[in-house]
C-alpha cells in the first residue's frame, strides 16, 4: 500500500492510498482533507476495472508525487 498527498482545491491536504492487487486489479482511495486532519466524508474509491483498466493488478501502486 503506498500513499501521497495531494489537493482537492479547498485548500486542505488529501491523502491517496493505491492498493495494488486489491481484489485482484487494484485499487485507488482518496481521503478528504477536514480543518482537524484526514476523514472519510467524501472519500472516492475505484478498482482498476472501474477506471477502464481490465486485468491489471498493480493499479494504483504508481501515485504522483
Amino acid at each position: 500500500m503506498r500513499g501521497g498527498v495531494g489537493r482537492y482545491g479547498d485548500g486542505r491536504a488529501e491523502l491517496s492510498v493505491g492498493s495494488p492487487g486489491e481484489n485482484g486489479s487494484g485499487s485507488l482511495t482518496v481521503l478528504r482533507g477536514t480543518a482537524s486532519g484526514v476523514g472519510t466524508t467524501g472519500a472516492a474509491s475505484m478498482l482498476a476495472k472501474d477506471a477502464g483498466v481490465s486485468g491489471n493488478a498493480w493499479f494504483g501502486q504508481v501515485l504522483d508525487r
